[in-house]
């Protein structure tokens, strides 16, 4: 059974594309040129850098977080790419502070270690608003 990949590749104009493959390395030839086949997107963008990656155990689950990711901002991209959960929590805060936007989980970066992986969802959300709340009361 093979596992299936939804990527990000930055471009040499700075854009970011996703897409969805059971072999990356391949794929990333293809984006670049190397070999035949490869997004229209990325062709005349090319060369194409992996920038991030997360593994499915099926093409569904990959499709869904693959539509997810491409419904985002470059700002929310940027975000997935760098891992800076704190930005996350404070523009999710700062658009929406009574819902819940279940597309930025923690639990979907498993084995990536970063410090905030190890907290609890309550304990990252009160951390951000307690950063969010004391950059509203600098502002004043």
């Amino acid at each position: 059974m093979s596992k299936y990949i939804v990527y990000i590749l930055k471009c040499s104009d700075g854009t970011f594309y996703t897409g969805i493959t059971t072999d990356v390395k391949r794929r990333i030839k293809e984006h670049n040129g190397e070999a035949k086949g490869g997004a229209k997107y990325t062709r005349v963008r090319a060369p194409v850098k992996l920038v991030h990656y997360e593994e499915y155990k099926n093409r569904s689950t990959a499709t869904k977080r693959e539509h997810e990711i491409k419904q985002l901002s470059r700002e929310e991209k940027r975000i997935i790419i760098e891992m800076d959960y704190y930005k996350f929590i404070q523009n999710w805060i700062e658009k929406s502070p009574k819902k819940k936007d279940s597309r930025f989980d923690p639990a979907r970066y498993m084995g990536i270690s970063h410090k905030i992986l190890g907290m609890t969802n309550p304990e990252k959300h009160n951390l951000a608003a307690e950063k969010y709340d004391k950059k509203l009361c600098s502002k004043r």
